[in-house]
């Protein structure tokens, strides 16, 4: 078979072109509690983006019973959140991968 520009412009033109969608770059986020970096319960130390980190952070405070009872309950672990985020306790740091990766070698 003789592939002609007519027929490439044709198979071309036969296919229908989409815009790709835009998409929203986000960079690993670290937080930070009191100037130190953190580790939660579940062992994790690094969120795909700071909305993740705020949710795990969430779900760190209760889960511990001892934050809970001081705190007056579960329910309330989102207003201290908030609350360690005005007061500049808590900080979400954005990292590059690669140089967590070089950190994780050492």
């Amino acid at each position: 078979m003789n592939i002609t520009p007519e027929l490439i412009t044709t198979i071309q033109r036969s296919f229908k072109t989409e815009k790709s969608p835009k998409t929203v770059k986000t960079r690993p986020c670290r937080i930070k509690f009191y100037g130190n970096f953190i580790v939660t319960h579940s062992g994790k130390t690094v969120w795909r983006n700071i909305g993740f980190a705020k949710s795990a952070l969430l779900c760190h405070l209760q889960l511990d019973s001892t934050i809970c009872h001081l705190i007056g309950g579960y329910y309330n672990a989102k207003e201290l959140r908030t609350e360690l985020e005005k007061a500049g306790l808590i900080e979400y740091v954005e990292v590059d991968i690669e140089d967590f990766a070089v950190q994780k070698k050492k």
